[in-house]
């Protein structure tokens, strides 16, 4: 019985090592590529599921004007891409002063969601 017990506790310990990298799989790695850094600040926090989304929440600072950037408005766009350099999503935002905004990275769940991203962060008109 004793020997029973003990095979149990042994395949249940195999199934957890097998399935933890799925369960646990941490968030993709965002590379950011900020074309506007010398008007704007960005930080991001770690991506999260939200609704059948991943999103991060992105502080975001005015350190000059956006036409001292070559920016026409102050409309931004992002658009993220995966390892491959196929477009993931894109989107736009109006940026006064200071401000976090929820971007969206993805409409796949952290487990299937890409290794790495790059997300690139600009004017939305030139």
């Amino acid at each position: 019985m004793e020997e029973r017990v003990s095979s149990r506790g042994t395949l249940w310990c195999a199934a957890a090592v097998l399935l933890a990298p799925m369960l646990c799989r941490a968030a993709p790695a965002i590379d950011m590529d900020n074309s506007v850094s010398q008007c704007v600040d960005v930080k991001l926090d770690s991506p999260v599921q939200k609704k059948g989304k991943l999103v991060t929440h992105a502080q975001i600072s005015m350190n000059r004007e956006l036409s001292e950037c070559g920016c026409t408005s102050r409309q931004m766009a992002y658009h993220v891409v995966d390892a491959k350099g196929s477009l993931v999503t894109h989107g736009h935002f109006t940026l006064l002063g200071d401000t976090r905004r929820q971007l969206i990275l993805g409409r796949k769940d952290r487990a299937s969601a890409p290794a790495s991203l790059k997300l690139w962060l600009g004017c939305a008109g030139a």
